[in-house]
């Protein structure tokens, strides 16, 4: 990982961040307020959390970015979720934050919950929207149904791409997107090993924030 620009939280910074073989689009609006840092849904970009930023106001530090060939983020040989994880810290070292506030929407709750339960000491707290369920949801059934899906939706995410909604990158198919993501963690009433340090910051409240 490189840093190709390093600032203070004083003034807010937008640029490229580099990671791997990729770089992320990064908007950094600066100030002395807690950083919150905010996850997109597979399907959208960082100029989803306008907002929410603009309700919130200048009390608080807020960085977004665009996930992997999503917006202006370049693209890359590897989505996986593993990789998203590995892209918090990416953004984190190179804007120097420590202990942010998550915010995650559908996909980016799941990247919150895990990114906080690995890193109880590293963070505030989670804001988990519409994703990262206390329960198991995703059974065999609900999974082969997301493929379905997937694969029909396949002559359409390719028109998504100017929007920045879909993966700009060619070789991201329905399918290949779907290979992507079925691994993504399942949120289970009884934790998996990973999950048992969950920290108090993140009780498993769906939209809510727990101190």
């Amino acid at each position: 990982m490189t840093k190709n620009n390093t600032s203070s939280s004083d003034s807010g910074w937008t640029g490229m961040v580099q990671v791997d073989d990729t770089a992320l689009a990064v908007t950094d609006t600066g100030g002395p307020g807690i950083p919150v840092v905010y996850l997109n849904g597979q399907f959208a970009t960082q100029g989803y959390w306008r907002k929410v930023i603009a309700d919130l106001g200048p009390d608080f530090r807020h960085i977004t970015f665009d996930e992997r060939a999503r917006g202006k983020s370049r693209t890359s040989a590897d989505y996986s979720f593993a990789t998203c994880l590995r892209d918090i810290d990416t953004v984190l070292a190179a804007r120097g934050v420590e202990r942010p506030l998550l915010v995650g929407w559908s996909y980016g709750a799941y990247l919150a919950a895990h990114w906080t339960s690995r890193n109880p000491d590293r963070t505030r707290g989670a804001v988990l929207v519409d994703g990262a369920f206390p329960y198991d949801w995703l059974d065999d059934a609900m999974e082969k149904r997301i493929r379905t899906l997937f694969r029909r939706m396949g002559w359409f995410l390719p028109l998504l791409r100017p929007t920045g909604l879909t993966p700009h990158d060619r070789r991201a198919t329905g399918r290949q997107q779907y290979r992507d993501r079925r691994h993504l963690p399942r949120t289970r009433t009884r934790p998996r090993p990973e999950q048992h340090h969950r920290p108090d910051p993140l009780r498993g409240r769906f939209g809510h924030l727990v101190r």
